[in-house]
């Protein structure tokens, strides 16, 4: 049985002009875990759009595959179109309780913990997650994928470059993650590309698997 143990939320703003952004993403279960993933699309606009849209709907054929083959999957198919990605994807595993990522571009990542027993006062551990260098739809880099252990309460951001850097700031125990996904809009968009956050926060219970996006 599925039982969901993450709740989410999104917020995501076009590029001032335009209709259409090129940042998306996509929250996907599949048994015994969850696949998230942000897209940009190279540039801003309909045609940014339609590239993270194809790569988005490729993640979707098979999100319980592992992130390194679904990067190379996407660089595969993309080859040849107009234009290529940038991606960074998490796979969730709620039976390890871990998740597992990796990403090309410049799609940043953070993992938050959770307050430690040691009190509130105590800074929240912050884990980076470094996307290598590169274009899905090109040539790859080397690619890695990293794992990290997951504790209820532990905080995922992932974020296009139209969100500037500092936004971690909004990340607070007490906020869901959407409301944590709209501050970060508000408050650290750079208001010169498409901009997106997905927050995404594991409760390890039952009553996961919340979302919104605005």
């Amino acid at each position: 049985m599925n039982t969901s143990q993450i709740e989410w939320g999104v917020a995501s703003s076009p590029l001032k002009g335009n209709v259409e952004s090129g940042d998306t993403y996509l929250i996907r279960h599949f048994p015994g875990g969850a696949l998230a993933a942000v897209i940009d699309g190279l540039g801003h606009g309909g045609e940014a759009a339609e590239a993270a849209r194809a790569a988005m709907a490729m993640l979707e054929e098979h999100p319980s595959d592992s992130v390194i083959f679904l990067l190379q999957d996407c660089n595969h198919r993309l080859q040849g179109a107009p234009r290529g990605v940038v991606m960074t994807l998490v796979s969730f595993d709620f039976t390890e309780r871990t998740l597992t990522c990796a990403g090309v571009g410049n799609v940043d990542g953070v993992l938050i913990r959770a307050a430690t027993s040691a009190g509130p006062n105590v800074p929240h551990q912050h884990e980076s997650i470094l996307p290598r260098r590169g274009l899905v739809g090109e040539r790859l880099p080397h690619l890695h994928a990293a794992s990290h252990a997951l504790f209820p309460g532990d905080t995922l951001v992932l974020a296009t470059d139209g969100i500037r850097i500092g936004y971690t700031a909004e990340v607070r125990s007490q906020r869901t993650p959407a409301e944590i996904a709209d501050a970060i809009l508000k408050n650290y968009s750079s208001g010169s590309d498409d901009a997106l956050a997905l927050v995404v926060r594991f409760v390890g219970a039952e009553e996961g698997g919340q979302g919104s996006d605005s």
